[in-house]
C-alpha cells in the first residue's frame, strides 16, 4: 500500500492497515511536507512525495485519500504506473473524468475501486437480502435525509468541503445515494431544487479558527430520483439547518417498511414495520463484523486482486453514482420547474384570542338565531 493523502482520514486508514496481515503501509506522501513526515513517524512507514511513492515498484495499490478535486488526477497517474487503485469518494469530479479513469484502468489491466464501501457493511446487506426475498413486499419508494449546520462545526479545514465537486452532496448525500443505488439498482431520471444560503463560511475549530472562506456550491438540497427497478425516492442533504428527524434512509413497500441509521455507518440498526409507529430491530442477514472491517472496501479489493476478480466496490458504480449527484446538481442550477396553474396563497396565521373567541358566539349569530 501507498497513502496518498495525509488528512484526517489517513490515520483512520492505516490503524486499520497495521490490524490486518493482508496489507503493509510501504508509506504516504501529500502536500504538506510536514504533515507527511508526521503521519510517516506515527505509524513508522516512509515519507515521500507523490510522484515518487507511485513510481515505487514495491507499491501494489494507491490508496487515493486526497480532497475530491485531485481524486481523478491521482488516481490517473497511479493507473499509469501500474497500480491498482482504491479511491476515497467521490470516484472524480464529473462523469467524464470517471469515464477516463475506467479506460485507463482496462488499459493498464488495473482494477479501480472507490469508497462509499457502506454497501459491504452488515446494515445495507440486512435490507438488500429483505428487500431481495420480498419480506416487505414491492417496493413502492424511499426517503433519506442528513441535515445539519455544516462540518465546520468540527473540520479543521472546511472550505475544501464548500468548494466544486464537495458541499453536502458529494460529501454526504453520496451515502445515500450508493446505499439505493445497492438496494434498488441504476437510476432512470432526477428532479431537483437546491439553496447556497451563504457565500461565505467561517472556520470554527483547529489551527485556522476564524478564517472566511468562500462557498462555491448548493448547500441544501432536495432530489427526486426515479429508479429503472420502479420506486422512487426523495432525498435531502444540507449543510444549512437544524435535522428535524434522525438521518439515515426510510424504504417503504407494500407489505411492511424498513428504516435504517446513518448511511455512512456500516453497521447502523435496520428497523422492521408492518404497522405505523410500530419499529422491531432486525438481526444482521451476516455476521462477524467489527470496526476492524471500517477498511473493508480497501480489503475487499486486495482480495479482489489475488482472487482475480471484479472489486465489490467497483468503479462502474461509483460512476453511476457520481453521474447520478452530477445530474442533481445539474438539475439544482438548471431550475427547471413546471409551472403549476391556480396559484392561492394560505391561509393567515391564527390570532392570540382565536379559540376562546370560536367558543363564544358573536352578537350576530345570537341576533340571526333569535
Amino acid at each position: 500500500m501507498g497513502i496518498v493523502g495525509t488528512g484526517d482520514i489517513a490515520p483512520r486508514y492505516l490503524d486499520g492497515i497495521a490490524r490486518n496481515a493482508r496489507l503493509r503501509a510501504v508509506g504516504c506522501a501529500g502536500r504538506s511536507v510536514e504533515r507527511t513526515h508526521a503521519l510517516a513517524d506515527r505509524f513508522g512507514i516512509a515519507a515521500f512525495d507523490i510522484a515518487s511513492l507511485v513510481a515505487d515498484p514495491a507499491v501494489s495499490i494507491i490508496l487515493n485519500l486526497t480532497a475530491p478535486p485531485d481524486h481523478a488526477r491521482v488516481s490517473a497517474a497511479a493507473l499509469r504506473a501500474s497500480k491498482h487503485v482504491y479511491s476515497e469518494k467521490p470516484l472524480a469530479t464529473d462523469p467524464e473524468e470517471a469515464n477516463a479513469l475506467l479506460t485507463l484502468a482496462d488499459e493498464r489491466d488495473r482494477l479501480l475501486a472507490s469508497a462509499p464501501a457502506t454497501p459491504l457493511g452488515p446494515a445495507l446487506q440486512t435490507a438488500r437480502a429483505m428487500i431481495d426475498e420480498g419480506v416487505i413486499g414491492k417496493v413502492v419508494g424511499a426517503n433519506a435525509s442528513l441535515i445539519y449546520s455544516g462540518p465546520e462545526l468540527f473540520h479543521h479545514h472546511p472550505s475544501s468541503l464548500y468548494a466544486a465537486g464537495a458541499g453536502p452532496l458529494f460529501d454526504m448525500a453520496v451515502y445515500d445515494v450508493a446505499a439505493l443505488h445497492f438496494l434498488f439498482g441504476p437510476v432512470a431520471r432526477v428532479a431537483a431544487a437546491g439553496r447556497q444560503m451563504r457565500d461565505r463560511r467561517e472556520t470554527l475549530c483547529g489551527p485556522d479558527v476564524g478564517s472566511i472562506f468562500a462557498v462555491a456550491v448548493p448547500t441544501h438540497v432536495t432530489a427526486l430520483m426515479d429508479f429503472v427497478s420502479g420506486p422512487v425516492a426523495t432525498m435531502t442533504t444540507s449543510f444549512d439547518a437544524i435535522g428535524g428527524q434522525a438521518a439515515g434512509i426510510a424504504i417503504h413497500g407494500t407489505h411492511g417498511a424498513l428504516r435504517l441509521g446513518r448511511t455512512n455507518q456500516f453497521d447502523a440498526t435496520v428497523e422492521f414495520s408492518t404497522k405505523p409507529g410500530k419499529w422491531s430491530p432486525v438481526e444482521p442477514t451476516i455476521a462477524g463484523w467489527d470496526d476492524d472491517l471500517w477498511i473493508v472496501g480497501l480489503l475487499d479489493l486486495a482480495a479482489a486482486i489475488t482472487e482475480q476478480r471484479a472489486p465489490h466496490c467497483s468503479a462502474n458504480a461509483a460512476r453511476h453514482v457520481l453521474a447520478v449527484l452530477h445530474s442533481i446538481e445539474a438539475a439544482v442550477g438548471g431550475q427547471e420547474w413546471k409551472t403549476v396553474g391556480h396559484p392561492f396563497t394560505g391561509a393567515p396565521l391564527l390570532g392570540d384570542d382565536y379559540y376562546e373567541v370560536l367558543r363564544e358566539p358573536s352578537p350576530k349569530t345570537l341576533e340571526a338565531t333569535a
